[in-house]
């Protein structure tokens, strides 16, 4: 026993010790560990929206910023901020007279917020990447008309192909498909958080902000992440299995736009986009793609997963920022030169 006291005592020491070394030094960075606070954006949303009638859409002509709390990745303007205009047809892009040149290969994207480019400046986005590949392979005009809007999901996807492809009159109809679009926004089924959108992890991740230990309210904050990224990553998986799945439903809608397109003489086209914020390592959604990937091929649906573009690559230099994981330039860049491949070879030069 006379032994084991002052290993016990030196035990004790050290653990004292290495606690304090441990708060001393996230007090030191503790601006740079601490959460970051909310994505600043409000969306100048309509409901309905009052060009195509679906449930929600941007208001048309109208004007918004996204203001972020620094720019640690490296992806941001200079004072941190994202400025989206609106057309007169309710998407970020040029007006939408119709068809603009009856002669250009024209590509109509729906999508959600990763088609609509947040966090990225409008230029930089895949659909316009995609855009100037294709013309260069071509040495002629190809027209992308990005109709993506923030928050939709697979029946706002079919309704606005109902609505818009009689009016543009596309070669191809792309679906930027993301892994939780089988669930509305709106549905109960949605999280209050999403592995791309984290803008509540800050709350979540620092339960105690008055607390005078750092070093524990930090712990806590990486145990929260865990949590969070555990339940939702799980929550995704669950989407994809069972008959009655969400999945189930999606898949009527994309089947849906895929008629819609051939009644107009349009290719329909899914491209599967991952979760940016997991590509680092072994890929824990690739059942998800699998499944999506082989019930299009099946239905005759022309299917492009993205993810393996992204494989093994590092998360950070992919996404907008530690609370925003849509993609960056970067990750659109890439998305941009996959899909204008896929399309030349697989569409236009079949």
């Amino acid at each position: 026993m006379r032994k084991l006291a002052p290993r016990l005592l030196l035990l004790l020491g050290g653990t004292i010790l290495a606690l304090s070394i441990g708060e001393v030094l996230v007090r030191v960075f503790w601006e740079d560990l601490r959460p970051l606070r909310d994505v600043e954006i409000n969306y100048p949303m309509a409901f309905p929206a009052p060009v195509t009638g679906l449930e929600f859409g941007f208001i048309p002509g109208s004007e918004f910023v996204g203001k972020y709390d620094g720019d640690p990745y490296g992806t941001l303007p200079e004072n941190h901020a994202v400025r989206y205009a609106i057309n007169e047809t309710g998407f970020r892009d040029r007006p939408f007279p119709g068809r603009i040149d009856g002669e250009a290969f024209t590509i109509m994207v729906v999508g959600d917020s990763f088609a609509f480019g947040e966090g990225v400046a409008r230029g930089e986005r895949f659909t316009e990447v995609m855009g100037a590949a294709l013309s260069q392979k071509l040495g002629e005009p190809v027209e992308t008309l990005n109709c993506a809007v923030s928050g939709y999901a697979s029946r706002d996807e079919s309704g606005l192909v109902r609505k818009m492809v009689p009016w543009l009159e596309p070669d191809v109809v792309l679906l930027a498909y993301c892994l939780n679009d089988p669930i509305h926004l709106f549905d109960e089924e949605y999280p209050a958080f999403d592995l791309i959108m984290l803008r509540d992890l800050g709350r979540e991740t620092d339960p105690s902000p008055d607390s005078p230990l750092y070093l524990w309210r930090f712990l806590q904050q990486r145990l929260g992440v865990r949590r969070v990224t555990a339940t939702t990553l799980d929550w995704y998986r669950k989407m994809y299995v069972g008959a009655s799945s969400p999945w189930a439903r999606s898949r009527a809608y994309l089947q849906e736009m895929k008629e819609v397109a051939r009644q107009h003489g349009a290719e329909f086209v899914v491209a599967i986009q991952p979760i940016l914020s997991e590509v680092g390592g072994d890929y824990p959604l690739a059942g998800a793609h699998s499944a999506i990937k082989h019930w299009c091929e099946k239905k005759g649906i022309r299917v492009i997963d993205l993810q393996p573009a992204f494989a093994g690559m590092d998360a950070r230099s992919l996404v907008v920022h530690p609370k925003d994981h849509h993609p960056n330039a970067r990750a659109h860049r890439i998305m941009g030169e996959a899909l204008a491949d896929f399309l030349m070879n697989a569409v236009i030069r079949r």
